[in-house]
């Protein structure tokens, strides 16, 4: 492969795009308001466009953060900041085009508010990668903030009403994928034996594991109650034709849940849960049959 072309791969890499699958949660305002109309439609794409350019720019930022423990890592220390294919002094330059783009996409695209909250987000990412994530359960709390952010800005974009019952399913469920993170770097840390990865910023040992997955567990079926409970909800029957398919849906999610725990307990989980779950042909399976669901629930 040609040496320029190399590096242009290797740039795009470096800005994580396959992260930006998490930013399709910015239209998860719009499918649980039924709001299908096609102004909507392109304020939720302008919107997640904004948003995977301010995550590309925070990951840049968490990389020159991590460049020496990267370095030691067996598969991060290939990462171009880490590799040396780039310096940190361009790292930061480019992040910091990335979010003046973001916020410039914003402005002229969506509103002040949702502006507002992508620069919420972006200072909530810069705190987690030079401060929070050395933090005992705050780091925990700091990402699924991430990610309900995500969210809320979606209903802004689209100038719709939240669903209490949408963030809350939101912000259990997320706790328990990035509880699922943190157990997998420390398991892998301990089956390497490397007491540099373990102790690298991080406020885990290797005795918490088992709360790892106990506590990563119970967020996940916290998220799972969260569903049951809002099917008993007379609003669901303003939205939804068919109710029932909402139960089916929570009882995939119970499935999946305990599939990807279970994985990971057998060491079939990457490091980023979410790279296994876009990797992985049975969670695309379970998608596409939440959607099914979701359909017949709205339109049958």
């Amino acid at each position: 492969m040609p040496k320029k072309l190399f590096s242009i791969v290797a740039v795009l890499k470096f800005l994580r795009p396959h992260h930006w699958a998490k930013n399709v949660l910015l239209a998860l305002p719009l499918l649980a308001s039924h709001r299908f109309d096609l102004r909507s439609l392109e304020d939720t794409f302008s919107a997640i466009i904004a948003f995977s350019l301010a995550a590309s720019a925070g990951y840049i930022v968490n990389d020159i953060a991590d460049v020496k423990a990267d370095q030691k890592h067996h598969e991060k220390r290939n990462r171009l900041l880490a590799a040396g294919g780039i310096s940190i002094a361009n790292a930061a330059l480019l992040a910091s085009f990335l979010w003046a783009v973001s916020i410039a996409l914003s402005i002229s695209l969506l509103n002040v508010p949702f502006t507002g909250l992508i620069i919420i987000y972006s200072l909530l990412s810069l705190f987690y990668s030079l401060w929070i994530k050395r933090l005992l359960l705050l780091d925990i709390l700091a990402l699924s903030a991430l990610y309900c952010i995500r969210i809320v800005a979606g209903a802004i974009a689209i100038d719709v009403e939240l669903s209490n019952w949408l963030l809350a399913f939101a912000l259990f469920f997320f706790n328990s994928l990035v509880f699922l993170k943190r157990y997998v770097e420390v398991k892998y840390a301990i089956e390497v034996s490397n007491d540099s990865l373990l102790s690298n910023r991080r406020a885990y040992e290797a005795v918490d594991l088992g709360v790892l997955i106990s506590a990563g567990l119970s967020s996940g079926y916290l998220s799972v109650l969260v569903i049951c409970l809002y099917i008993n909800t007379d609003r669901i029957n303003s939205l939804y034709s068919k109710p029932e398919a909402i139960w089916i849906i929570g009882f995939i999610i119970f499935y999946w849940v305990t599939r990807i725990w279970l994985l990971a307990a057998r060491d079939r989980v990457e490091q980023d849960p979410v790279l296994f779950t876009l990797k992985d042909p049975a969670s695309w399976l379970i998608l596409s049959l939440v959607s099914v669901l979701f359909s017949v629930g709205i339109w049958l």
